[in-house]
């Protein structure tokens, strides 16, 4: 399991993401085990030209769906619709995983103007891209941490509250499954044309997690006060 999450801003697109990487190969056996091992680094890509960000979740083929729209995609000056197409013949480049229970899903942000798309890949299905507007979690679909970002965005977020929501969220994310999500945090600040990256332990999720829950407490515990005092 992964955990990534994008969120719009008026002025800039933040994305956060996990480390954690699971690497699974099929036993000698052909029995349908599949032993895995570990490893972490980071799943946000930038292109060479820094035309494009690609953060990846989810199964194993989103590293190379992930990796092939950042070294071959060229979206300057193409039109939504037109990336979308572009996006959607890169990744169907990437052979398919036959276990159509695997989700693949990659989040591409063009810097110049901040327009964002998920490109999701199931099982043999082809791939298809969506529009990005709001606010958007892929990776481990059971994962609570979704509430976060999906009852806690809002339009006219500034950037320090947006990159705050981000850390939160992979924060509580990896606080539920500490062996499936976890390596620490990074941030992509997408603003003005430009990517700025920005590395957070799992530590200091942690202790941003236990600040926010304190605050939730106290928040919960004045607004009963304030009910209990009415008439």
């Amino acid at each position: 399991m992964t955990f990534t999450v994008a969120l719009i801003g008026q002025s800039s697109v933040i994305v956060g993401a996990d480390r954690r990487h699971m690497a699974f190969e099929v036993d000698s056996q052909e029995t349908g085990m599949r032993p895995w091992q570990d490893y972490d680094d980071r799943k946000i890509y930038l292109s060479d030209d820094k035309s494009v960000v690609c953060a990846y979740a989810g199964g194993p083929q989103s590293e190379p769906i992930a990796r092939i729209i950042a070294t071959e995609s060229k979206p300057n000056g193409l039109s939504e619709m037109a990336w979308k197409t572009e996006l959607e013949n890169l990744a169907n480049k990437i052979s398919p995983d036959p276990d159509w229970r695997i989700l693949n899903e990659v989040m591409c942000i063009r810097p110049a103007d901040r327009l964002a798309m998920t490109v999701v890949r199931q099982g043999q299905c082809a791939c298809y891209a969506l529009p990005i507007k709001s606010q958007k979690c892929a990776g481990d679909r059971f994962s609570l941490a979704r509430f976060l970002p999906k009852h806690s965005w809002r339009e006219d977020m500034t950037t320090e509250e947006l990159e705050a929501l981000a850390r939160l969220s992979v924060a509580a994310a990896h606080r539920e499954n500490p062996t499936g999500i976890g390596g620490g945090c990074d941030v992509a600040t997408i603003s003005d044309g430009n990517v700025a990256f920005r590395y957070y332990s799992d530590l200091e999720g942690s202790e941003l997690l236990k600040d926010f829950g304190k605050q939730v407490s106290g928040a919960i515990a004045n607004l009963a006060l304030g009910r209990m005092n009415k008439p």
